[in-house]
């Protein structure tokens, strides 16, 4: 069987890449230095490292590409040599490896300018046992397939394609060595009724080959098969609000449609009526004793129910109070050398402060029941709210020359003017309507509801 381990080059490579990622102290040439000093001591491989990671640095380090030359040369020649050896050991899986080891090392060492002499006349040697190995490897991975160990022929058949990705049929069995035993399982899964497991599968398999057997159509047949209908019966409403029942209903429908579960269907709602009608059934009953042949007409294996109980809403008069303001006027007066001036003054002057709140409050109750035992799948009672406030200020006056303070320069008065704006400069006067705030509240208890009713249906699919 082929293995492949990490070859030197590689692990070469990762030293380089953490040197370079390091603190960056070492410059080219210190690394230069470092790669004399291992050659010096005989520490070729070592001594190799380090001058690439200089000439990595700085490609116009000249000398220690001249190191990289020496030592790379000697390097390379160790895996050869390692080549033989296993070569002459009978050991072709590992010598393949050291050849594959030798030759990235080569390639390395080239991308940054270095040239090695590479023995080429040993290359027939390497075809040669590589033939026989694929040889070997193809005719090993035929008996996994015969066996049906799929995973182990599987790994054989891909160790042959990084040798020769043409080699025979190795791609197609292959592939039919990944593909069967998915196709096998998602079919074991259906029959068991582990429909989610079995889509994996299959999907799994279409992601490879879309057209083996008959997968698509077994797709379909289990998407068929596990499909879970959910109908959303009309909610019980005891308040003085008829409309946000049917609100709800729709609020939650409308999130679950956009559900990406694959076996999630919700009913359609129009025709959910007529269908229950037709049958001469009751809606209400359709979660007691007609609920399996309620469920069967509809395609439902579950029913979303619900009760509004509480639900309103209260809006405070408008509360208006008096405040004081001040108004400038300005007014000659003498100064000390016998002219005149202009001076500020401030009468007080009274505007109107509005303030007004509405609120309004929902409990629902919500419970996901089994169509063909009646029993609470799940059951969760909730409670929203919405409110909303408005402040304002009117002044019946000429507002461009009120203060809410008085000022004594100019620079007091734009303080005082800017702050004079802010208790005019209200966005809104009009409180938001209640069918607004209904809204809101719908949309606070479908955010927490749906995903809840979601996840019950999601474990009742496996």
């Amino acid at each position: 069987m082929i293995r492949f381990q990490p070859s030197p080059c590689i692990r070469l490579a990762a030293v380089v890449l953490l040197a370079a990622c390091a603190t960056g102290c070492h410059t080219s040439r210190s690394a230069a230095k470092h790669g004399t000093k291992a050659e010096e001591a005989g520490m070729f491989h070592v001594a190799a490292e380090h001058y690439l990671e200089a000439v990595t640095r700085k490609s116009t380090n000249f000398e220690a590409m001249k190191g990289l030359q020496r030592t790379g040369q000697w390097v390379l020649t160790t895996m050869v040599q390692d080549f033989d050896n296993l070569v002459l050991a009978n050991q072709p899986e590992q010598a393949l490896a050291s050849w594959h080891a030798a030759e990235e090392y080569k390639e390395t060492l080239e991308a940054t300018g270095v040239r090695l002499l590479f023995p080429e006349a040993k290359r027939q040697v390497y075809e040669s046992i590589k033939d026989s190995h694929l040889a070997e490897s193809y005719s090993e991975a035929n008996m996994f397939l015969a066996e049906e160990d799929f995973e182990a022929a599987h790994h054989v058949f891909r160790a042959i394609l990084k040798l020769n990705p043409r080699y025979k049929d190795t791609r197609e069995l292959c592939d039919y060595a990944f593909c069967e035993p998915l196709y096998r399982r998602a079919g074991q899964a259906r029959e068991q009724g582990r429909f989610r497991t079995a889509l994996s599968a299959v999907e799994r398999l279409l992601a490879l080959d879309e057209f083996y057997k008959d997968a698509r159509q077994l797709r379909q047949d289990i998407l068929e098969d596990g499909q879970f209908g959910v109908a959303i019966l009309p909610f019980r409403n005891t308040t003085n609000h008829p409309s946000v029942s049917d609100n709800l209903e729709a609020s939650l429908a409308q999130w679950l449609s956009r559900s990406k579960d694959p076996f999630l269907k919700i009913v359609d709602r129009e025709n959910l009526g007529f269908i229950l009608a037709e049958n001469e059934l009751n809606l209400l009953g359709a979660t007691s004793e007609n609920a399996p042949k309620v469920g069967e007409l509809l395609g439902a294996k579950a029913f979303v129910s619900a009760s509004i109980s509480d639900c309103k809403y209260h809006k405070s008069r408008l509360h208006r109070k008096a405040k004081t303001g001040y108004e400038a006027y300005r007014i000659q007066v003498k100064t000390s050398d016998g002219g005149t001036e202009q001076e500020t003054k401030f009468k007080e002057v009274t505007y109107q402060r509005y303030h007004q709140t509405a609120h309004l409050t929902m409990r629902v109750n919500i419970e996901v029941t089994s169509s063909s035992t009646g029993a609470v799948l799940f059951s969760s009672s909730y409670d929203a709210q919405a409110t909303d406030e408005i402040t304002y200020n009117v002044y019946d006056g000429n507002l461009d020359h009120f203060y809410s303070t008085k000022f004594w320069n100019n620079l007091s008065k734009v303080a005082a003017k800017a702050a004079t704006l802010l208790l005019f400069n209200s966005p809104r006067t009009i409180l938001r309507s209640e069918t607004e705030l209904l809204n809101e509240v719908r949309a606070k208890i479908t955010e927490l509801a749906a995903p809840k009713i979601q996840q019950t249906i999601v474990t009742s699919v496996q």
